[in-house]
């Protein structure tokens, strides 16, 4: 066989790699970087973000980047947690997540590995709080591997930290060579929604864009507690009682009036009709909320 007619059959079995989808080599090709879904609090106006991107591409050039949000509110982990949580939901397997918000506690970086099949890295400050509650933990581990640096962990930015890493394992690093396991992540306080003495009691743990609150009360439990289209009912925060509708939608009240409703994530949003809900009644994530239907 000549130089000539094997270049040709190279070629051949190059093309077929690519037309055909049940080809091993494909497969392989399509699994050899699995996407990175980030999730910061850098604002996309920052410089961070691109220097995020920058450290990626740095030490995984076929890297797949996708940016989730940056706009999740500056320090609130909370936020962030929920966020993540809601991605991991959405997102299949063999998905790397990075995320960063505020700073670690103690300087720790972790990677963890959960039941679906996908990775997060980022700062062991609670960021990861949801996730850890709502899918079997398979691993954690500590970020702490000098090799994979060119300088001590703790003298680079998050951004080095989580990047580098982050590249690394989307390329098929494992995580159990970024350092020791960790049997202890850091999950913030959060209160679990229940029906006390004729109340439901929960808490809110997303503001979105508009200022609607998010809360973590289910479809489920509203349904057992009795509420109804139509009710009127009383929700009481830190500082105010305030009276709503229970509706479907935010037109379901005039416009300035609030309204509780079961959003398309199944769980109970209050807001207010053509208005910032968060912004009026003083709400943060982390708020707790009770409510009642008024006698």
């Amino acid at each position: 066989m000549t130089v000539k007619t094997v270049a040709i059959v190279a070629i051949a079995l190059v093309a077929g790699a690519v037309m055909f989808p049940g080809c091993i080599t494909q497969e392989e090709a399509e699994s050899a970087n699995m996407p990175i879904v980030l999730f910061t609090d850098f604002g996309t106006e920052s410089y961070w973000v691109p220097h995020l991107k920058g450290i990626i591409y740095s030490v995984n050039s076929d890297a797949r980047v996708i940016d989730g949000t940056h706009e999740i509110t500056a320090f609130d982990i909370r936020e962030g947690a929920f966020l993540l949580y809601l991605a991991a939901k959405d997102f299949p397997a063999d998905v790397v997540f990075i995320g960063n918000v505020a700073h670690p506690r103690e300087g720790r970086y972790i990677v963890l590995t959960t039941d679906k099949g996908q990775i997060s890295v980022g700062p062991d400050n609670g960021l990861f709080t949801y996730i850890i509650r709502n899918f079997e933990v398979k691993s954690v581990y500590r970020i702490s591997n000098q090799s994979l640096f060119t300088k001590p962990p703790n003298s680079l930015f998050a951004s080095q930290i989580i990047g580098t890493i982050g590249g690394l394992i989307a390329s098929g690093f494992a995580p159990k060579d970024v350092g020791p396991a960790v049997d202890d992540p850091y999950t913030v306080d959060a209160h679990e929604a229940s029906i006390v003495e004729r109340k439901i009691v929960g808490e809110v743990v997303l503001i979105d864009h508009f200022g609607n609150c998010i809360t973590n009360i289910p479809r489920n439990m509203t349904e057992e507690f009795g509420l109804r289209f139509g009710d009127e009912v009383i929700i009481v925060t830190h500082d105010a009682e305030i009276a709503a509708m229970v509706g479907t939608r935010y037109q379901d009240v005039p416009e300035g009036n609030p309204v509780i409703f079961v959003n398309r994530l199944d769980l109970a949003e209050i807001a207010i009709n053509m208005g910032h809900f968060a912004n009026t009644h003083n709400i943060r994530t982390g708020t707790i909320i009770e409510i009642e239907i008024k006698a």
